[in-house]
């Protein structure tokens, strides 16, 4: 039976954003593969050509995004519990063999000397955000109008001051508000962003104009134009770019509010994880704990 007539790439989208913890890059990526399977399979209610796709696309190149992507599609698309179960458990998975890698974490002063190489200054704004914030650099590059202003901050009771507050949007749409304590890093945000006459939506993505006129804004080339700088900046500091990535800003953030607080629950609202296994899973990774402090957590969260 012949199901693409029916079927809608945007539903599969809505899907994805109301009931997945997703990032937008990664639905936009999930997208691209599901789009790519319905054009070359009219049926989607077959097995073999989702292991079938699976082989030419995945298999062989050991990628599990279209794995991934498919998987979410049979959830969403396949109404018979019991046919959607014995689908996901049949399809075709790839092997990931890239090996783990293994994380360094730097130092307060180590990340400031990195910050201070990067040359682009869009960029190091970006890198100080993450560094004092914690925040996901997909969540700063996508921070548009209204999602950065100064609003009063009660410090003690019936006193306030303004503060900036920046409004980041997280996995599954979430908005997440972030205090800008800071006031060197929130002049300098200001100064890139709030006293400048800009004309479009986001403060931080470059954009061009395509031949149709319609302003085109990709996150995946603007972070790769960040990592590059990143990484020369890293390189100058004399370290490997394979030991270290953006994302390290926040694991380096969480393992900061752990030796100050000692405490994973304050750990978990810095980073905002909607799961606490993640936040110990962070913990483990950063060495921040021993084996016998984080046998006691997992047994009590547990419970």
């Amino acid at each position: 039976m012949e199901t693409t007539e029916k079927f809608s790439i945007d539903d599969y989208e809505t899907f994805l954003h109301t009931r997945t913890s997703l990032c937008n890059g990664t639905i936009a990526m999930y997208r691209f593969a599901v789009k790519k399977f319905v054009k070359e399979y009219n049926n989607l209610e077959n097995l073999e050509f989702y292991n079938e796709f699976l082989l030419k696309y995945a298999i062989k190149k050991r990628s599990t995004l279209y794995y991934s992507a498919l998987k979410h599609l049979v959830r969403f698309w396949i109404k018979d519990k019991s046919k959607r179960n014995r689908m996901l458990k049949v399809l075709l998975k790839p092997q990931d063999t890239t090996p783990k890698r293994k994380r360094k974490y730097l130092s307060y002063q180590e990340r400031l000397r990195v910050i201070k190489q990067i040359e682009n200054y869009k960029h190091k704004i970006l890198a100080r955000a993450q560094f004092y914030t914690g925040a996901r650099i997909s969540e700063l590059l996508t921070l548009k109008k209204g999602d950065i202003s100064f609003e009063p901050y009660c410090y003690a009771p019936n006193k306030y001051r303004l503060v900036m507050l920046l409004t980041i949007t997280g996995k599954g749409n979430k908005k997440n508000p972030i205090w800008i304590h800071n006031q060197q890093l929130a002049d300098e945000i200001a100064s890139y962003t709030l006293n400048k006459n800009i004309d479009v939506e986001y403060y931080f993505l470059w954009r061009e104009l395509s031949r149709k006129m319609d302003i085109v804004i990709d996150v995946k080339t603007n972070y790769h134009w960040y990592w590059q700088d990143l990484k020369q900046a890293l390189e100058k500091c004399g370290y490997k770019k394979e030991d270290w990535a953006s994302h390290d800003f926040r694991r380096n953030s969480g393992t900061d509010v752990w030796e100050t607080s000692k405490d994973p629950l304050t750990v978990q609202r810095f980073l905002r994880h909607k799961r606490f296994d993640t936040t110990l899973r962070y913990l483990e990774n950063a060495g921040a704990q021993t084996k016998e402090t984080m046998n006691k957590l997992n047994e009590m969260y547990s419970k």
